[in-house]
């Protein structure tokens, strides 16, 4: 369990478990200030300090479009319990064309820093999907 201490001084928790080497995290939970930048300073990443996996059972799409020269990227929003959280996939569709119309399906994902067009975003990497 991760805790923040919001403005108000009370503090709030975020729910985390370890399932092998996995963290089952809720993208509702997952642009956390505190979290992001405590991975942001786990950083620099490599073979060495693999990115921290995480795993939401419960995922959604709000929206999907694909991208790419064989439309194999997704590009996408992911329901979040207050916020739409947006989404980002490589090599991924053929995955998520079978999960996309699904009330619920099963995602694993990482943090990334977007610097697409300038701009730099917190958005997360889907890294599998599955029913």
């Amino acid at each position: 369990v991760s805790r923040r201490v919001l403005e108000s001084g009370k503090k709030e928790s975020v729910r985390m478990v370890n399932n092998g080497g996995r963290i089952e995290l809720s993208v509702s939970e997952a642009l956390n200030p505190v979290l992001v930048r405590n991975i942001f300073q786990l950083e620099p990443l490599g073979e060495a300090n693999p990115r921290p996996l995480f795993i939401d059972r419960e995922a959604e799409f709000v929206s999907a479009s694909f991208f790419g020269n064989n439309r194999e990227h997704v590009r996408g929003v992911l329901r979040g319990k207050y916020n739409n959280i947006p989404v980002l996939g490589f090599s991924i569709a053929d995955k998520i064309h079978r999960v996309k119309d699904n009330n619920s399906f099963s995602l694993v994902y990482s943090h990334m820093l977007d610097g697409f067009n300038g701009s730099n975003t917190w958005k997360l990497r889907i890294h599998d999907a599955w029913l």
